[in-house]
């Protein structure tokens, strides 16, 4: 007699978009003085608002089991980003208020999956994409900043 049994278990984790966009907040200001972009505003004021950032992953467990004398399993364990563009909208301002250009830049997400290895730990493996996500979000604020700068 063959027995094959198989499951497809996800648990989808959300994090606090708040840090997401302290984390933005930051990047931007520094990367920002660095390239130069109060120069180029010349007394004007930008505004940026956050519209969407990607801030959502999940832990997908595929697992399979045969049973024919002995039962034979294996499990798929990997942390995987839903991929979320970040959206950031702005305004350019004359120190008056009066709108001078507004507009939308949109950074695709390019952030890549973790796979757990056999006798690996889940926790540390969430550990180290959250680290790699981190690391993301600050390459996609740059990018917003070098977008605004040609934009500009």
């Amino acid at each position: 007699m063959l027995f094959y049994w198989q499951w497809d278990y996800k648990n989808t984790c959300t994090l606090n978009p708040r840090i997401a966009i302290n984390d933005f907040s930051t990047t931007v200001g520094s990367y920002a003085g660095k390239k130069g972009l109060k120069q180029k505003l010349h007394g004007q004021r930008l505004q940026l608002s956050v519209d969407q950032v990607p801030n959502t992953f999940a832990i997908d467990d595929k697992g399979h089991m045969i049973w024919v004398l002995y039962a034979f399993g294996w499990d798929d364990l990997t942390v995987q980003p839903q991929k979320t563009e970040l959206v950031v909208s702005y305004k350019l301002l004359q120190p008056d208020g009066t709108e001078v250009k507004k507009g939308v830049i949109t950074i695709p997400d390019s952030d890549k999956g973790v796979q757990l290895a056999m006798f690996q730990s889940l926790r540390k493996k969430t550990g180290q994409y959250l680290d790699q996500y981190d690391a993301q979000l600050t390459v996609m604020s740059k990018a917003v900043v070098d977008k605004l700068m040609l934009e500009l």
